[in-house]
């Protein structure tokens, strides 16, 4: 579902996946192990969201 999510912003100008030099695939699977890793050491679900939040911002900030 998230491949499919980043394909779609690709193709609508969203996100520049080919000059990332990602497929939609490796993207999706970067930010699934990158969540999974931000885990470790969260005292709480509040932290471990703002953790994410923060990561995902700067992903697509690369991305775009």
């Amino acid at each position: 579902m998230l491949a499919n999510a980043l394909k779609a912003a690709s193709r609508a100008g969203e996100i520049d996946l080919k000059a990332a030099g990602v497929t939609a695939a490796a993207a999706a699977e970067l930010l699934n192990l990158a969540t999974a890793g931000l885990k470790h050491g969260a005292p709480d679900l509040a932290t471990f969201q703002k953790r994410v939040s923060g990561f995902v911002k700067v992903f697509v900030a690369g991305v775009r």
